[in-house]
């Protein structure tokens, strides 16, 4: 926790202080889709359509603006369609071999002899760390693509968190409401409580 929250107080000082063009939002501006001159967009509007959270809709505006950060986010998404292409032979190969030994364990759990039972469990109990030790590397490259898998999808959810929160920053610096007309009503509120009082109260 304490390592992400300093990597965000570096993030964000860099987005402050640069003028960078590579910079997804520019520095003080309020996002177009929460800017105030937009009548179609309101609290509500923001929770409905094609995005599942204002963050997602941030992120999506961002990328229209940042060519970088769009193709980093496009070759994201294609990843886990060439992980699957790429590692289909491996996994077909592997699924069919576990299939065949946790059956094979069915059939000699059947076998009423003891002691045949146990010298077969011997034998394939052989077979299998044979089989392990073949597909050692396929198994290590395996799980090493699965943490880095992993840490791709948590680099993603760090970047739409970094992209975004600097702009949400700006919404809450540029747009923030003016004090009078909650007074107003407030006021209001007042003045009505005042006037209504006198008949509240049973007269004795």
């Amino acid at each position: 926790m304490k390592r992400v929250y300093q990597i965000l107080l570096i993030t964000m000082a860099a987005i402050s202080c640069t003028n960078n063009e590579k910079a997804a939002i520019k520095e003080n501006e309020t996002p177009d889709v929460l800017a105030e001159d937009k009548s179609d967009i309101n609290y509500s509007s923001l929770k409905r359509g094609k995005y599942s959270s204002i963050v997602e809709q941030l992120y999506s505006e961002a990328l229209e603006k940042n060519k970088e950060l769009n193709e980093i986010n496009e070759d994201i998404s294609k990843i886990s369609s060439i992980q699957n292409d790429k590692m289909e032979e491996y996994r077909k190969y592997n699924g069919i071999n576990q299939e065949y030994w946790n059956s094979i364990n069915i059939y000699i759990a059947s076998i009423n002899d003891s002691t045949t039972q146990n010298e077969l469990k011997t034998i394939i109990t052989d077979f299998k760390i044979k089989y392990k030790s073949r597909i050692a590397p396929l198994s290590i490259l395996d799980t090493q693509i699965t943490k880095r898998e992993l840490l791709l999808r948590d680099q993603q959810t760090l970047m739409k968190i970094f992209v975004t929160l600097p702009m949400i920053l700006n919404y809450q610096e540029n747009e923030l409401p003016e004090i009078a007309p909650l007074n107003k009503v407030k006021t209001l509120y007042d003045t009505l409580i005042e006037r209504a009082e006198p008949y509240t109260k049973l007269e004795k």
